[in-house]
């Protein structure tokens, strides 16, 4: 009599390759989803959320058309208010490092406050939304990426260029003798500085928060007349913004 040993070697290589198979699944399974967390080459995210501007302002005294006119702009400041806005952008990624973003936000109202001294109206005044306009300021940031495309979390810095464009402008009547022709500010490009991080709890979501500094300036003119004759009053307005932000992004 004889006994086949064939059925018990096949069932035994039956499971060594079972295991084997197995292992290998599981080792895909999880470099795919390592992959999938990636922000690499190629990628294109798309970005909505909300940032604040912290102004930091000033206002030199203004230089006069009419010399005659030149002492009532002596002692003149301003305050441009703070503000929220939504912001929109796209990022494509050149290489697992490299990056552009185009930032593009829905224009904020700035509110700017003026104090004008009694050489500028007939008394000395604090005027709450002395100027008001709207911002258009379209952003191009070229980023670096730290660490790898598998890295859930990664810091960047930025640096790109800005340009701004001031309009609707309007005026409180308490300044009519210094803008009664009307007033203008003119645009502007000005350099970005940008510097965050990114957290991808999702293959296809990135949560951002961002900071970024824009040495933002204007020069405004206010076309008036002081009963001396036609005068423009032209004065260099510092901004600044430094922009906190957060946004939430969608990867293609």
């Amino acid at each position: 009599m004889s006994v086949n040993f064939y059925p018990l070697y096949t069932s035994k290589l039956t499971l060594i390759m079972i295991s084997y198979l197995r292992r290998t699944s599981i080792l895909a399974v999880l470099l795919f989803a390592a992959s999938a967390f990636a922000q690499r080459a190629g990628d294109d995210v798309v970005f909505g959320g909300l940032v604040y501007l912290d102004n930091n302002s000033k206002i030199t005294n203004a230089s006069n058309s009419n010399s005659v006119y030149d002492v009532t702009s002596a002692g003149l400041s301003s305050t441009v208010h703070n503000v929220f806005t939504l912001v929109g952008s796209d990022l494509h990624m050149f290489t697992d490092n490299l990056a552009a973003e185009l930032v593009l936000g829905a224009p904020p109202t700035i509110k700017t406050s003026m104090y004008t001294p009694a050489n500028v109206v007939n008394h000395a005044s604090y005027i709450n939304q002395a100027i008001t306009s709207k911002a258009e300021s379209p952003s191009l940031i070229a980023k670096y990426l730290y660490g790898t495309p598998a890295d859930k979390v990664r810091p960047y810095l930025g640096l790109g260029v800005n340009y701004t464009h001031f309009s609707n402008l309007t005026y409180d009547p308490q300044i009519k003798l210094l803008a009664s022709n009307g007033l203008a500010a003119s645009p502007s490009w000005n350099p970005v500085f940008n510097t965050g991080l990114s957290y991808k709890p999702d293959p296809l979501w990135i949560l951002s928060a961002s900071l970024t500094y824009i040495p933002l300036s204007t020069h405004t003119t206010m076309n008036g007349n002081a009963g001396i004759g036609p005068n423009s009053a032209t004065s260099h307005l510092i901004i600044d913004p430094i922009i906190l932000g957060m946004s939430l992004g969608y990867k293609f």
